[in-house]
């Protein structure tokens, strides 16, 4: 099917296709969009839920294209209309290798269908739109339609597994896979069905990369609904494209390669696969932006800056790359200009967990923490509205923490949990300098266990950094009491010769106050194994870092 054609309609079996021959393709506004899509998007429940799109009436029979896994198990599905209306479905059939199926139904009411558009004509930049019924979460009590829009980052001529191709910046939510996506005519371009979000990620409550990686979102193309079909037995009466020969590998094909690679996070192939973009297409924003995250997760920070400032210019409208220069601006010292790019990036999308996410972070630094609650609060709101629970109780945990920063300046928490917002911003040197200072006001205060906090979060953040200040230090004439400490937990180890905190007390005695770092290395490795046998992951990460930071 050219671009200019399109199957309107065809009797089961019997009667020829007719063809309408468009002059011109007319984009619609966002609102005629809006009712097409609602016309046509439907419920599909079971102990689960996702969404469909109307594709076909044939007297009162009714097709609805889905992703497959929306109807992956053996369930009994309800089909719930636009209108309110249920039906079971009679027929539902999958199609091979690919995250799509058909389902059917009869009712006697008259549904709209949509109109199937050529999603092999979709170039990257041109507005995409989805609809769909996203499932009830803490933060949405109720399933209500959603319709969101967005713009086309690539069409690949060389799909994912599963037929994934389409990659666009809507914002979508689960439940919506199975929905449509349509295109500025409000025709038919492919369907929903993944969301690269946050929901995979532990322990990240306020990386901000994190939250930049996440926010693209991935369809199957009409087109490749076209070619299986036929497969499924049913006879839609649809043309079928004509299968295309293999062709040079497009930028579209690299950009969507390259958003695997840096799922996976394999980030030098990434920046490999999008040069190659960026060769066979100059003007690719979004391909210059993932270059710049890819970049900024390697540290290569000049490089990454650049990238993202190209990006701005090809497309000042390309939020997330004013994200990924506001995170390399962070760790470069330019926190004001840092907090600016975040600002940009809310104001473009204000609904994308990220903007806030970075801004939150970047005001926890500058020491405004009203500012900062709210952004946080803001992301994590936001990552429940996604589903994703688990990250927003990370976020609430990690504000509760960092609540320690409003205890006042100069305090050792204070300098603890400002290190830890410099971590996140990859700011080591900052986070080293903190940890230090800590220390110092430990040694100060003659408060060991303190001491010992810091000096050991130093050394995982950064060891050398941590041996040029042990050179500055004189601990043992500061803790005088050391070496009956040292005795004090020979003798409960001998008593408890399992008891994790006592090894792990005596292996940061060992490496922190008398420099004997290989000596404690046993001690540690003690410790970590007590934890995983404890399931105390948090502890046994720590240690382990620490193993890795001792020798």
């Amino acid at each position: 099917m050219n671009r200019s054609s399109l199957l309107l309609s065809g009797l089961l079996g019997t009667t020829t296709a007719l063809v309408w021959i468009c002059p011109q393709a007319t984009a619609l506004s966002s609102r005629a969009i809006s009712q097409i899509a609602k016309g046509t998007t439907v419920r599909i429940i079971s102990q689960t839920a996702g969404s469909g799109v109307l594709i076909k009436q044939e007297g009162n029979t009714y097709t609805v294209l889905t992703a497959a896994h929306v109807v992956a198990s053996a369930d009994d599905y309800e089909v719930i209309t636009p209108d309110g209306s249920r039906a079971q479905p009679t027929t539902i059939k999958k199609l091979p290798e690919v995250d799509l199926a058909l389902v059917q139904f009869t009712s006697n009411q008259t549904h709209s269908v949509v109109e199937l558009g050529d999603s092999g004509q979709v170039s990257e930049g041109s507005l995409s739109y989805v609809s769909g019924f996203p499932l009830r979460t803490e933060a949405i009590s109720e399933t209500i339609y959603n319709f969101t829009e967005g713009k086309i980052t690539a069409n690949a001529g060389r799909a994912l597994q599963d037929g994934y191709a389409l990659v666009y910046s809507n914002n979508t939510l689960p439940g919506m896979s199975g929905g449509p996506v349509l295109n500025e005519q409000g025709k038919l371009i492919g369907i929903h069905g993944r969301a690269d979000t946050t929901e995979r990620v532990q322990d990240q409550s306020l990386n901000p990369d994190i939250y930049i990686k996440s926010g693209f979102n991935l369809g199957i193309p009409t087109r490749t609904f076209l070619q299986l079909a036929p497969k499924t037995g049913l006879n839609l009466g649809f043309a079928t494209p004509t299968q295309q020969t293999a062709s040079q590998t497009t930028a579209d094909d690299y950009f969507l390669q390259a958003q695997a690679q840096i799922d996976r996070e394999e980030y030098e192939d990434a920046i490999a696969t999008l040069t190659q973009a960026i060769d066979l297409n100059p003007d690719y924003s979004a391909a210059y932006a993932q270059r710049g995250f890819a970049q900024a997760r390697l540290a290569k920070a000049s490089a990454a800056l650049a990238d993202s400032e190209q990006a701005i210019r090809l497309d000042p409208q390309n939020f997330r790359a004013y994200l990924v220069r506001g995170l390399v601006r962070s760790r470069i010292g330019e926190t004001q200009e840092a907090l600016a790019d975040a600002e940009k990036g809310v104001s473009l999308q204000p609904n994308f967990a990220g903007s806030y996410g970075l801004r939150g972070t970047l005001r926890l630094l500058l020491e405004d923490y009203s500012g900062a609650v709210t952004d946080l609060k803001k992301t994590a709101e936001l990552m429940r509205s996604q589903g994703n629970t688990a990250q927003a109780e990370s976020i609430e945990q990690g504000i509760t923490v960092f609540s320690k920063l409003q205890q006042g300046k100069g305090t050792f928490n204070h300098y603890l949990a400002r290190a830890a917002v410099r971590i996140q911003l990859k700011d080591i040197q900052g986070a080293a300098s903190d940890f230090q200072d800590a220390a110092a006001l430990a040694q100060q205060q003659r408060q060991l266990p303190q001491y010992l906090i810091a000096k050991s979060m130093l050394r995982i953040t950064d060891a050398s950094i941590a041996r040029r200040y042990a050179t500055q230090d004189d601990p043992q004439t500061t803790f005088p009491n050391a070496e009956g400490m040292l005795v004090q937990l020979n003798q409960a180890l001998r008593n408890d010769p399992n008891d994790g905190n006592s090894y792990r007390f005596r292996g940061t005695l060992l490496a922190e106050l008398f420099n004997r770092p290989q000596q404690a290395l046993a001690d540690i490795q003690k410790a970590a194994a007590y934890f995983q046998d404890q399931k105390d992951t948090t502890n046994y990460q720590l240690m382990t870092s620490y193993i890795e930071a001792l020798k």
